[in-house]
């Protein structure tokens, strides 16, 4: 699963710049050393679910009535959330066994296409 997440970019990060930790944060913050990355994973998460809701309400459709364009919305927010989501992973690394991870996404992504394919006349974008 390794090489699948290196060929897709997601473990790939040649950003190696970061700004440094806040006093003010706390300890679930980037760059703090209690469950670091924790606080970012969850607002990615709300910020995904903002536009999950926005595309329910909209009946599928990307043209939202604030002028957003709400597959584009998406696309950024989804990657926000896989970052998030691989840096807690990284950071985390005595905690979380990055294998263990890989694996399991493997199997659910598998899964998930064949609940997919049991619903052909269904398209992912409403298509």
């Amino acid at each position: 699963m390794s090489t699948l997440l290196g060929q897709s970019g997601l473990m790939s990060n040649t950003n190696t710049t970061h700004a440094p930790a806040n006093d003010n944060e706390g300890p679930f913050s980037i760059g703090q050393n209690i469950w670091p990355g924790i606080s970012k994973l969850i607002e990615e998460c709300g910020e995904v679910l903002q536009i999950a809701g926005k595309l329910i309400a909209t009946g599928g459709r990307t043209d939202h009535w604030s002028g957003r364009d709400l597959g584009h919305d998406l696309t950024e927010e989804l990657g926000d959330l896989i970052a998030a989501a691989w840096f807690v992973i990284e950071h985390n690394g005595s905690t979380i066994d990055t294998t263990a991870v890989e694996d399991r996404i493997e199997m659910k992504t598998d899964l998930f296409n064949q609940w997919h394919g049991q619903h052909p006349t269904s398209g992912g974008n409403g298509s």
